[in-house]
C-alpha cells in the first residue's frame, strides 16, 4: 500500500513537472505570460515596452525577455535598451498581493534629455524604485543589476557619454534587522566619458558602495577609484599619469580626496554650507590638459595638435582655494587661486594672484595681481562672461619698474612710473583681442618723460599695433602664418618717414624699406652724437625673417653723408650683412664695409656674444684700412693703412690691437703736447660712460717719413712706436708708449735764426710717455761763427750744450742765435729783441704752446735765465695789456723791463747790481725817460 501511494505520488510528482513544462513551453501561455506582466509594468513605471522574444520559466518563476526597448508615454526625452532582460518574481509573496521583482539587465545602452535642471529619465527611475500598488497586487522592486551600461546625456546642446563596463546593483533592505534602506554596490573595469564623442575622461576603475538609511534616508557613499584624462604627450614624451579618487560621504565626514600616481595633485573637496570646498594645488599644465580636453569645437587635426603642444609647454603650479556649487549642473562659487612657478617655452612668466573670484552661470570675474622677477607688481581685473564668450581685462603697475632690467643694460636710466602702465583688453568671442594702452617712461638721470599710447588688436592672422609719443605716430603690424613676423613698422615724426619698412605680401617674411639715421643716433651715447653728424642720411634695410630662431639681413647706407667733426673725412658709403640668432644670442656681421671720401675700412666677418642681460660677452672683429685720410685737429695730416682687431672675452674689457702704417702725412703741431695727451689721462669714465675701458695694443710706423712743420721745429720725422692701454681697477688709467722717433732733413727755429738737424732720435721707453730719451745734434753758420747745439738725457732733465768755431761763451752763442750777433749785450739788445716777439709770445694762435712738453719745447732751456710775466688786468687809465721781463744775468746782476704794448712812451726798465750781501746799486728809468740811481745798504744790529 505504501509503495502504490508512493508509486501514485511519484506518478502524479512527474506528471505534474510535465503538465507544467509542457504548459510554459506553450506559446499561447508565454505570449499571455508576458504581455500580461509587460502591461502591468507599463502601467505602472509609466512607459512602453517592447521586446523581440520572451521565455517563461515556471520552475524559476522567471521572464527572459530579450532585446527590450523602453520608451516613455509622456513627452519626455529619454529612453533604454538591453540585449537581455531576466525578470524573477517571489512566488511566496504573491499569496500576500505582493509582487516582489528581481531585474537584471544585460549590455544595458540609454539616452536622456536634460531640461529645467531634471533629467528626463529622472521620473522614471523614481517610477522604477517606487513601490506602486495596483487593483490586486503592490508591485515591489527588491533588487535591479544592470552589466555593462552606456548612457547618453544632452546637456546643454552637449553630448555627455558614460561607458560603463561592470556591474551596478541595487537591492532593497525591509528587514528590521538592516539600518540601511537602500543598499548598493559599483564595479567598474576600464570605464570612461567623452563629451561630443571625444574621450575626457578613461581607464575608470574601481569600486564603490552607497547606501541611504531608514532612519533620515540620507545617501552615504565610500569610493576609491582611478582613471586618466585623455591622451598626452608631454614634450615628445608619453605621459601616462593615473589619478587616484577617494571619497568618504557620510553623516560624520563628506569629502573626496584626488591625488595621481607622480604626487603632483594634492586637492581636498569637502562639503561645506553652500556647496564644495575645494583646496590644493596641482600642476598648471594638468589644468590646461583638461581644458584642452574638455574642447568639443570641431577644428582640424594641425590646429588641434598646435594647441596640445602650447598647453604642454605651459608650466607651473596652481594653488586654489575654492567654494563650488553645481545647482543644475551650472558651476558657481568664490575663492581665490595663486599660480607660481609659471613658464612658457622655458621662459619664466610672473606669478599671477586671482583674488576675489566670483563664478555664476554667465561669467567669472577676478583681481588680478602678478610680480616679476624683477620687482615689477602689476594688477589689475579679469571678467570672462561664458554665454557670449568674451571677455576684459585691465592691468597696471603698482610699483615702478625698471626697464634695464627687462630689456637691456643701455636703458637702465629709464623706467615706468607707478601706475603708467595702462592696458585694456576686450577679448572677442573668436579670442581675438583688442584694446588700449599707455606706457608712460621716465629717465632718472635727466629727468627726460615719454608717453607711449594707443590701440591695438591680436586676431587669428596676426597683431596690429598703433599709436603716437612725444615726437610722432607708429604703426606695427605682424602676421602668424607661417610664423610670426613683422610685416609692418612705420614711424613718422613731424611729417617725416623715419622708419618705413613692410613686406610684399602678409605671408612673405621678407622686410624691406628705410629707417633714418635720428633713430639710429637717439640710441647712441653722448659722446657717439657728437663724434658723427648725420641727420639727413637714412638706411636701406632688408630683413629675412623666414627663420624664426635667427634672423638675416643686409643694411646699406641709402642717402646722405655722414660728417666726423674731428677728422673732416666725409663717410659717403656703408653696407654690411648680417644674421642674429636669438637662442644663442649671437651677431655676425658679413662684408662690413666703411667708405669715407678718401679711404675704406672693411671686415670680412665680425663676432658679437651677447650676455644674459643683453650686454657684450664676446667680440671677435678684424678690420681692414685702406688708404684712409686722417685729419687731428687740423695739426695732423696724413693716409695710413693696417689691421686691427678688436676682441673681447666674457667678464674682460674690449681690447684693440694691430698696426697701423703712416703713408705721406702733415704735422703742424706736436701730438705729444699736454692738450693732446689729456684725453690719455684722468678716472675711468673719462673715455666715455661705459663700466669697461677700452684697452689697446697698436703698433704705428711710416711708410714716407712724417713732414713736422711745427713752431720750433721744421723736419720730417719717421715714426716706430708701440701704443699701449692696458684696463685696469685705478682711478688713473696710464698709457704706454714705446718706440722711437728718428728726425731728418730739418731744422730748430730760434726766433731769428736755425739750426740744422744732422742727427735726431727719440726714443720712448716703458712708462715714461712724457720723459722720452733725448738724441740731438744741430748746426748752421750764423755770420762768421759755426754754432752746434747738442741735446742728451731725458726730455725732462735734458743736457744741452752750446758750442761755436770761433770759440765764444754760452751767453754770447745765445745772443748770436737769438739776435743774430755775437756782440749783442743782454742788458740792453736782448730786451728790446724780446719785446719785439712778446707780444707773439703771450698772445699766439697755438694757446697751449706754451705748456707743451715735448723735446721741441724744451730745447729753449737756455732761456732759463729769463722770466716773462705778463699781466693781463685791465689798465684803463694807462692803455690795455702790460708785460713785465726779468733777467738774470748771473748771480750778481738782475734787470727788469716793463712795457704797456699800447703805449709807446710807457716804458719803463732798471738794473740791480750786487756788490755784497749787504749793498747793492740799483739804475732806475721810469715810463717819463728820467733816469735815476739808488744805493741801498742794509746794516746789521
Amino acid at each position: 500500500m505504501i509503495r502504490f501511494i508512493l508509486r501514485l505520488l511519484s506518478a502524479l510528482f512527474f506528471g505534474a513537472i510535465l503538465s507544467v513544462w509542457i504548459i510554459q513551453n506553450n506559446m499561447d501561455v508565454q505570449r499571455t505570460i508576458t504581455s500580461k506582466l509587460i502591461a502591468l509594468l507599463e502601467k505602472e513605471w509609466n512607459i512602453k515596452i517592447t521586446t523581440e522574444g520572451s521565455t517563461v520559466n515556471f520552475f524559476t518563476s522567471s521572464l527572459y525577455l530579450k532585446k527590450v526597448t523602453i520608451k516613455p508615454t509622456r513627452p519626455k526625452q529619454f529612453g533604454w535598451q538591453c540585449d537581455e532582460c531576466k525578470i524573477h518574481v517571489s512566488p511566496l509573496p504573491l499569496f500576500n498581493h505582493r509582487i516582489e521583482l528581481y531585474l537584471t539587465f544585460l549590455n544595458t545602452s540609454g539616452h536622456t534629455g536634460y531640461k529645467n535642471g531634471v533629467f528626463d529619465i529622472t521620473g522614471h527611475l523614481i517610477d522604477i524604485f517606487t513601490t506602486h500598488p495596483t487593483d490586486l497586487f503592490k508591485i515591489v522592486l527588491k533588487t535591479i543589476s544592470m552589466y555593462n551600461i552606456n548612457v547618453d546625456a544632452f546637456i546643454h546642446n552637449k553630448t555627455v557619454s558614460l561607458d560603463l563596463p561592470g556591474m551596478l546593483k541595487i537591492s532593497r533592505l525591509e528587514e528590521p534587522r538592516y539600518q540601511k534602506f537602500w543598499d548598493g554596490t559599483c564595479n567598474l573595469t576600464n570605464a570612461s566619458m567623452s563629451i561630443d564623442k571625444k574621450p575626457v575622461i578613461t581607464n575608470i576603475t574601481g569600486a564603490s558602495q552607497f547606501y541611504n538609511t531608514k532612519k533620515d534616508s540620507d545617501w552615504q557613499f565610500t569610493t576609491d577609484t582611478q582613471c586618466k584624462i585623455g591622451k598626452r604627450t608631454l614634450r615628445g614624451a608619453s605621459t601616462e599619469n593615473t589619478y587616484f579618487i577617494k571619497g568618504l560621504w557620510n553623516t560624520d565626514v563628506k569629502q573626496a580626496k584626488i591625488s595621481d600616481s607622480i604626487k603632483t595633485i594634492h586637492v581636498l573637496a569637502q562639503q561645506a554650507q553652500n556647496g564644495i570646498h575645494v583646496t590644493g594645488s596641482l600642476p598648471l599644465d594638468t589644468i590646461t590638459h583638461f581644458a584642452h580636453s574638455m574642447k568639443t569645437q570641431d577644428v582640424s587635426d594641425k590646429s588641434q595638435t598646435k594647441s596640445e603642444k602650447l598647453s604642454d609647454q605651459l608650466l607651473g603650479t596652481c594653488t586654489l582655494d575654492l567654494l563650488i556649487a553645481a545647482p543644475d549642473f551650472e558651476f558657481n562659487g568664490t575663492g581665490h587661486l595663486n599660480l607660481t612657478n609659471i613658464s612658457y617655452n622655458d621662459k619664466k612668466i610672473p606669478d599671477i594672484a586671482l583674488d576675489n573670484i566670483i563664478i555664476t552661470t554667465k561669467k567669472i570675474s577676478a583681481l588680478l595681481s602678478a610680480q616679476t622677477a624683477q620687482d615689477a607688481k602689476l594688477s589689475g581685473k579679469a571678467t570672462w562672461k561664458f554665454g557670449e564668450e568674451t571677455g576684459d581685462l585691465t592691468l597696471t603697475n603698482t610699483e615702478p619698474i625698471p626697464i634695464g632690467k627687462l630689456v637691456s643694460s643701455t636703458f637702465q636710466d629709464w623706467m615706468i612710473q607707478p601706475r603708467g602702465l595702462s592696458i585694456s583688453a576686450n577679448i572677442n568671442k573668436n579670442l581675438s583681442c583688442s584694446g588700449d594702452y599707455k606706457i608712460k617712461l621716465l629717465n632718472q638721470a635727466s629727468t627726460k618723460k615719454e608717453t607711449y599710447l594707443g590701440t591695438y588688436f591680436i586676431h587669428n592672422d596676426g597683431i596690429s599695433l598703433s599709436g603716437k609719443n612725444n615726437y610722432g605716430h607708429y604703426v606695427v603690424e605682424t602676421s602668424f602664418q607661417p610664423h610670426p613676423h613683422l610685416t609692418t613698422w612705420s614711424y613718422t615724426k613731424r611729417d617725416k618717414k623715419i622708419i618705413d619698412l613692410t613686406t610684399r605680401t602678409k605671408q612673405d617674411t621678407t622686410l624691406t624699406g628705410i629707417i633714418h639715421y635720428s633713430l639710429v643716433k637717439s640710441f647712441l651715447d653722448h659722446s657717439v652724437k657728437r663724434l658723427v653728424w648725420g641727420n639727413n642720411c637714412s638706411f636701406a634695410l632688408e630683413l629675412d625673417q623666414s627663420s624664426f630662431n635667427t634672423i638675416k639681413g643686409s643694411l646699406r647706407l641709402n642717402d646722405g653723408r655722414f660728417y666726423i667733426p674731428e677728422n673732416r673725412n666725409l663717410v659717403e658709403r656703408f653696407k654690411t650683412d648680417f644674421s642674429i640668432n636669438f637662442s644663442k644670442k649671437k651677431i655676425m656681421l658679413k662684408d662690413c664695409l666703411i667708405g669715407f671720401s678718401k679711404g675704406t675700412i672693411s671686415s670680412p666677418q665680425a663676432t658679437l656674444y651677447l650676455a644674459d642681460d643683453y650686454s657684450l660677452g664676446m667680440v671677435h672683429i678684424p678690420v681692414q684700412i685702406e688708404n684712409l685720410f686722417v685729419n687731428w685737429k687740423r695739426d695732423f695730416y696724413g693716409f695710413i693703412y693696417g689691421n686691427l682687431l678688436l676682441n673681447k672675452l666674457p667678464h674682460c674689457p674690449p681690447k684693440l690691437s694691430g698696426n697701423i702704417v703712416v703713408k705721406k702725412s702733415l704735422l703742424r703741431e706736436n701730438i705729444f703736447s699736454e692738450g693732446a695727451t689729456a684725453s690719455f689721462y684722468g678716472p675711468a669714465t673719462s673715455m666715455g660712460q661705459s663700466s669697461q675701458n677700452l684697452g689697446y695694443d697698436i703698433r704705428v710706423t711710416t711708410e714716407k717719413p712724417i713732414k713736422a712743420r711745427t713752431s720750433a721745429l721744421e723736419a720730417y720725422a719717421a715714426l716706430n712706436l708701440r701704443i699701449q692701454y692696458m684696463h685696469n681697477k685705478d682711478l688713473v688709467q696710464v698709457p704706454r708708449i714705446t718706440g722711437t722717433i728718428n728726425l731728418e732733413n730739418g731744422y730748430l727755429k730760434f726766433l731769428r735764426s736755425k739750426l740744422m738737424i744732422e742727427y735726431g732720435r727719440i726714443h720712448f721707453i716703458t712708462n715714461q710717455m712724457n720723459d722720452p730719451i733725448i738724441d740731438l745734434v744741430a748746426k748752421n753758420r750764423i755770420n762768421k761763427y759755426l754754432v752746434t747745439l747738442q741735446a742728451t738725457g731725458s726730455l725732462q732733465k735734458p743736457n744741452i750744450i752750446l758750442e761755436s768755431t770761433p770759440e765764444l761763451t754760452e751767453e754770447q752763442i745765445l745772443g748770436l742765435i737769438l739776435a743774430g750777433s755775437e756782440n749783442a749785450t743782454l742788458q740792453a739788445d736782448l730786451p728790446a729783441m724780446l719785446m719785439q716777439n712778446l707780444n707773439n709770445i703771450i698772445l699766439g694762435s697755438k694757446q697751449h704752446l706754451p705748456k707743451a712738453t715735448t723735446f721741441f719745447e724744451k730745447i729753449t732751456k737756455p732761456f732759463k735765465y729769463v722770466q716773462i710775466t705778463p699781466n693781463f688786468s685791465d689798465q684803463s687809465g694807462r692803455g690795455g695789456i702790460k708785460g713785465i721781463v726779468s733777467i738774470d744775468l748771473n748771480e750778481q746782476m738782475h734787470a727788469q723791463i716793463q712795457k704797456n704794448f699800447n703805449l709807446q712812451e710807457d716804458f719803463s726798465a732798471q738794473f740791480e747790481y750786487l756788490l755784497s750781501d749787504d749793498i747793492n746799486i740799483k739804475v732806475v728809468k721810469d715810463y717819463r725817460g728820467e733816469l735815476g740811481s739808488e744805493v741801498e745798504v742794509r746794516l746789521k744790529l
